[in-house]
């Protein structure tokens, strides 16, 4: 998962900004109030959150490095010339819902056990459609890594007999 040592100096600030963004975006996605709310409604299921300013921060984190690692594709030759819509538009599904979850703070959601009420029900609703967006994207853009990891790292190490896969 690190970079081998010829390429580090390269790619360090790269790997920390991509590990700091799928931990922002996870801690929004999953200990944010709204979203336990959400997920025990329709589950009974619940699990303690985190309070809203951490919340925050971790949201304005990923949202930064999400920005910078576009800054970093658009700017660095080879990264501009690799990119296609692929990386573009998975970048644009994956930002939306931050930047729309974070257009409906509207005061403190810590402590709540139940979902706030709709008090911006068009917000709400982009906030949802941007989310709808990416699920219905993942599978079939550059995204599916979340679910292929295992898999691919499976068949990378049973190819190489490496890293505990062997065939």
């Amino acid at each position: 998962m690190w970079p081998h040592r010829e390429f580090r100096a390269d790619s360090a600030a790269a790997t920390f900004n991509g590990y700091l963004y799928h931990v922002g975006w996870f801690v929004a996605f999953v200990v944010f109030v709204p979203h336990i709310a959400f997920v025990k409604r329709l589950t009974g299921l619940s699990w303690p959150a985190l309070p809203d300013p951490v919340m925050y921060v971790a949201t304005a984190i990923a949202i930064l490095c999400l920005v910078a690692a576009l800054l970093r594709r658009m700017t660095d030759p080879v990264l501009r010339l690799l990119s296609n819509f692929d990386d573009y538009f998975s970048w644009i599904v994956t930002v939306l819902p931050l930047v729309t979850g974070m257009a409906l703070i509207h005061g403190s959601y810590y402590g709540m056990a139940q979902l706030p009420p709709a008090n911006y029900p068009v917000p709400l609703a982009l906030h949802l459609l941007s989310l709808e967006l990416l699920l219905i994207w993942m599978p079939f853009g550059k995204l599916s890594h979340a679910f292929l990891v295992f898999v691919s790292r499976g068949t990378t190490g049973a190819a190489f007999a490496r890293k505990g896969a062997r065939s």
